[in-house]
């Protein structure tokens, strides 16, 4: 299923729902920050979320210039071998219901905002303006509800009326893409890497994500959480490295890619 845009939703809703997270959620605003957000321990527990079995690549950070970390990047053996895990993992998903697809997405809402400031050091060490930062946190935590609240409607099979009337009927049945590739740029590191892989994944669809090789830390930082809030481990698969290598890949074994 194509992933429904809840843009005129969240057009909608923005304002009442950010009042109500800022009330219930307090948000630190403060200096950009410059100490390093992830551990070592946290670098290593990311490390093993990517399929890459490649050269290591060094992460710098865009604010002191200075060496953070490094990943191995994904060749396309490991492309097409975490796919090969998506599509098998993607059949059980696709047979839960859909209201234990749309769970996963409302308890992934409440365990971001539960860890919003970790998420918004993540952005900001990635170079942003702490507002900046806490828009992108808020954008995908309600985008998860959205889909998390509206699944069912959109995605339940409907009935009508076929060429003959009485006669005959017509049965709409909406059905998984199968695997959904998914680019992430540097300037949007958690919105566009994660967001429309949320829509895909509520309508059955494994993932398959490639954040910019600059900024792939907080996009492996919500995988992480969606696994923690339920998500089957080879579900979602996450792949690093250039573009020029690694996108190609990545749009070869997609069934539907978004970027």
């Amino acid at each position: 299923l194509t992933p429904i845009s809840p843009a005129r939703s969240l057009v909608q809703t923005a304002p009442r729902a950010l009042t109500t997270l800022a009330n219930k959620h307090p948000i630190t605003l403060g200096p950009m920050t410059e100490a390093a957000v992830v551990s070592s321990s946290d670098l290593m527990r990311l490390r093993r979320l990517l399929t890459a079995t490649g050269p290591g690549m060094e992460l710098i950070s865009p604010i002191t210039g200075e060496v953070i970390g490094e990943l191995p990047t994904s060749t396309a053996a490991d492309v097409e071998v975490g796919a090969q895990i998506a599509h098998r993992a993607q059949k059980e998903w696709a047979a839960r219901p859909i209201e234990a697809r749309a769970q996963l997405l409302l308890d992934f809402h409440d365990h971001l905002l539960d860890s919003r400031e970790y998420f918004i050091d993540l952005l900001q060490a990635d170079g942003k303006d702490r507002m900046s930062a806490v828009a992108e946190v808020l954008h995908v935590a309600l985008t998860a509800r959205y889909y998390g609240r509206t699944a069912r409607r959109y995605l339940r099979s409907e009935r009508g009326e076929g060429l003959l009337p009485l006669m005959t009927r017509v049965e709409r049945h909406y059905v998984p893409k199968g695997l959904v590739g998914v680019i992430g740029p540097w300037n949007w590191p958690l919105t566009m890497a994660v967001s429309d892989g949320l829509a895909a994944l509520v309508a059955g669809n494994a993932i398959m994500v490639k954040p910019d090789h600059q900024t792939p830390l907080v996009a492996l930082a919500a995988v992480d959480l969606l696994r923690r809030s339920g998500l089957p481990p080879d579900l979602w698969q996450v792949v690093h490295g250039p573009g020029a290598v690694v996108g190609r890949e990545l749009i070869d074994v997609s069934d539907y890619v978004c970027f």
